[in-house]
């Protein structure tokens, strides 16, 4: 069982090492807030504009939504390693 997950974790661990090294001087952290703090309240806006719901009703639904998509997107990643 070792050995099975060996290889990938230390390509993950040299990836990692490269990575820092290749990457040291472009900077993604103006891209990271966007996508953390701005993608939820224009989707439960969105959602809640299009379809006339309570604001707050909107924002479980795409939090549900989102969680929803994870699951499905982390099943088909399994079934393509393991499947």
């Amino acid at each position: 069982m070792a050995l099975r997950w060996s290889g990938p974790l230390l390509m993950m661990f040299l990836a990692y090492l490269y990575a820092e090294v290749w990457l040291h001087d472009i900077s993604i952290t103006p891209l990271k807030p966007f996508v953390y703090r701005q993608f939820l309240p224009l989707a439960a806006s969105l959602l809640s504009s299009l379809l006339s719901i309570p604001i707050g009703v909107s924002v479980i639904v795409v939090i549900v939504l989102c969680a929803a998509g994870f699951a499905l997107a982390s099943h088909d990643l399994y079934q393509a390693f393991y499947g």
